[in-house]
Formats: C-alpha cells, sequence, structure tokens
C-alpha cells in the first residue's frame, strides 16, 4: 500500500510514532487529493502538536489554521514561538478545550489577557509553562489560572535571568495556586523575587504532593520561609535556593538541617551563593539524603575538606558545583572523585584563593573520561583556573 493510500486513522497510528506528527501530516498534505483528505481527517483526531520545531515560522495565522485543523489536541507544544501573539493563544482557548498540557515558553508578546483566556478555555489543563513570558505577566493571570486550572500538577512561571526585568508576581498569585491547586508536583518561581515568606507558607501547607520546586534568585526567602515547607513537603526530590545574581545570606545551616531531617527523598538540592552554609549543612545532607544525584554549593566559601568527605558517602551523586568554595584541598577532591563512581560533572572554578592545583585538574579529568568517555563524551568537566 503506498502512503496515499492509508486510512486517516492508520495515518494518525503512523504520525504519532513520529517526532514531530503534525509537521509529517502537514508536509505529506501535497501527494494527491485522496491523501490530502485522509490527512484533514487525521488532523481531526490528532491529539498532540509540536511547533517548537517550526518556531520561525509559526505567527497568528498559522496558528489558528492548526486550531481549525486540530481541535482535539491536548497537548501542544510552542515553545520559542516568538511571533505569536494573544491573539493565537486566544484561538486556542477557544478551540481546544480538550488541551491538558500546552508550553508557551518563550513566547515573549503574550500578555496575562492571553493567559486569562487559556485559563477559561482549557479547564483540563494538568501542564502549563510560562517560562519567559515577561509581558505583563502579573498576578492576574496566575490567579485566572489557578482558579480556571485546578487540576494543574505543573506549572513553570520562571523568568529569564534579567537584571532590569521587574517581577509583578507576588505573594497574592501563588497564595492563590496554592490554595486552589493543590496536585501541584512541580513548580517553577526562579526569577520571581517579589514573594516572600506568605507564599512559602502557603505552599508548604496546601501542596503536599509537590517533588519540584525552583526558589532560584528568589532572594527574599529565608529560613523561615523554608521551615515550613521541609515540614509540609515531605515528597519534594529537587529544590533551588540558589541565588547567583544577588546572593542570600537568608538561607543558613538551620533551613538545610530542616530540609535534610524531613525530606529524605531530596536528589537534586541548588545552594548557589547561599552564603552561610556550612560543612554542618552538607554533612546532613549527605548522611540522610541517599538519593542525592545533584548538588550545587557555589560559592559556599566556609565549606571545607570535612564536607566533602561526607559527600563521599554519596554513591549516586552525578553532578558536584565546587566553583568558589576556595577552602578544599587537592586531597579531599580526588578522595571524592574516587569514591563517587557515578560523577560525571565536577565544576571547581575558583578566584584569587583556589587551592585546587592543575595537576589535580588534570587527575580528575583523566578519571571522568576514561569512567565515561565511551557513552557520555560531552559530559565530561573538570576545570579551574589557576594562576
Amino acid at each position: 500500500m503506498h502512503l496515499a493510500e492509508f486510512p486517516s486513522e492508520l495515518l494518525v497510528i503512523l504520525a504519532e510514532n513520529l517526532p514531530n506528527p503534525l509537521a509529517f501530516l502537514l508536509s505529506k498534505a501535497h501527494l494527491n487529493k485522496s491523501f490530502s483528505r485522509a490527512a484533514r481527517d487525521a488532523l481531526a483526531i490528532l491529539d498532540r502538536a509540536d511547533l517548537s520545531k517550526l518556531s520561525r515560522t509559526v505567527d497568528d495565522a498559522a496558528m489558528k489554521k492548526v486550531v481549525s485543523k486540530c481541535p482535539k489536541i491536548s497537548t501542544l507544544d510552542l515553545s520559542g514561538c516568538k511571533n505569536i501573539t494573544d491573539a493565537a493563544v486566544k484561538a486556542v482557548a477557544s478551540g481546544c478545550p480538550q488541551l491538558t498540557s500546552l508550553d508557551l515558553s518563550g513566547c515573549y508578546q503574550i500578555t496575562h489577557e492571553a493567559v486569562v483566556a487559556v485559563a477559561s478555555g482549557c479547564p483540563k489543563l494538568s501542564s502549563l509553562s510560562l517560562h519567559g513570558c515577561k509581558k505583563y505577566l502579573t498576578d492576574v493571570a496566575v490567579v485566572a489560572v489557578a482558579v480556571g486550572c485546578p487540576q494543574l500538577t505543573s506549572l513553570d512561571l520562571s523568568l529569564v535571568d534579567d537584571p532590569d526585568l521587574s517581577c509583578d508576581i507576588t505573594d497574592v498569585g501563588v497564595n492563590a495556586l496554592a490554595w486552589n491547586c493543590k496536585q501541584l508536583k512541580w513548580l517553577d518561581l526562579s526569577n520571581c523575587t517579589e514573594i516572600t515568606y506568605a507564599a512559602l507558607v502557603a505552599v508548604a501547607s496546601e501542596c503536599k504532593q509537590l517533588t519540584t520546586l525552583n526558589l532560584r534568585e528568589c532572594y527574599q526567602i529565608g529560613d523561615d520561609a523554608i521551615l515550613p515547607v521541609a515540614s509540609g513537603c515531605k515528597e519534594l526530590k529537587s529544590l533551588d535556593l540558589g541565588c547567583h545574581v544577588a546572593g542570600n545570606s537568608n538561607i543558613t545551616d538551620e533551613a538545610v538541617l530542616a530540609l535534610a531531617s524531613k525530606c529524605t527523598k531530596l536528589e537534586s538540592l541548588g545552594l548557589n551563593s547561599c552564603y552561610n552554609i556550612t560543612d554542618a549543612a552538607v554533612k546532613a545532607v549527605a548522611s540522610r539524603c541517599k538519593k542525592l544525584t545533584d548538588l550545587d554549593l557555589m560559592y559556599s566559601s566556609t565549606i571545607t575538606d570535612e564536607a566533602l568527605a561526607a559527600l563521599s558517602a554519596c554513591k549516586k551523586l552525578r553532578y558536584l558545583n565546587l566553583e568558589g568554595c576556595d577552602n578544599i584541598t587537592d586531597a579531599a577532591v580526588m578522595a571524592l572523585v574516587s569514591a563517587c563512581k557515578e560523577l560525571v560533572w565536577l565544576d571547581l572554578d575558583g578566584g584569587e584563593h583556589n587551592h585546587i592545583t592543575g595537576a589535580t585538574i588534570t587527575n580528575i579529568r583523566n578519571i571522568l573520561e576514561a569512567r565515561w568517555a565511551p557513552t557520555k563524551p560531552h559530559e565530561l568537566l573538570a576545570k579551574a583556573r589557576w594562576a
């Protein structure tokens, strides 16, 4: 049977086993009239579409055509489609009521009006990404999503790293999410710099199923906010408290000790530029979080060889950032690398006080290459700057 003779049901099965079924059906529509009709029928029952690969050409007009041809879409990826505006997203909201997953990351032109429309028209939404949607994304949009999409399990409200960009998402929006979206498992609030203790208390109280929480660059967050998170979100597997841009002296050993004690399922922990973290905190994490694979201690300048000795017991550790940790020595780093057989990425960059020698860096690189080069040649990194 020639491709042009395939019935629509078979075309959908074929298309759905390809990386981008929508692109396949549209690209082959020219074969003949019979296939064009079959492709049209197939599009009518297609349930997923990824337009991110076509982001440069997708605009409002194209998006409206897709919506008109694919009313049963439940998963839609528009990430990076910088040419679409509120008009395109409103068309999606009104034409795709079955939508459960929507990725609008990098759609810089959309405003809170588009998000409000999605919240109103797509009540079944369980996953929504608004990463980098920096134009007029406010509490109005977040509250609308919270009220209109109570089945949400994943939400990305993170902003791009831009010191000139102000954030209009506050505790008001996050509180609404916590109270209305109790099934949340994945929440990214990176660079939402206006949120405070009150928002995290609400999340900790209501979002008991949370497994991933990203608070990177939320520099107003301190121990008083993390303590209730540790008590209320015991399913946490990933938590990022790093503040590389502004630094955060409000996170201390007290918060990390509580996390280590109560969130023992942690696999990834980001403490980048949390300046008041000491060996005691790292030892607690190493001792209690046996599934730890990823730890960021960048610019934890008080960390010493004692912390590294404790981390040597983390047999699943794969990624470790020790950049700016100036009080560690060659011997401790070598011992850690030898003990952690799963380690594939180690950052030892430092400033003028870095004591790690070039010889140690070379040795580490050789160890990692011998261990992982056959399967992970591009993940290998053992680097440092030295005089």
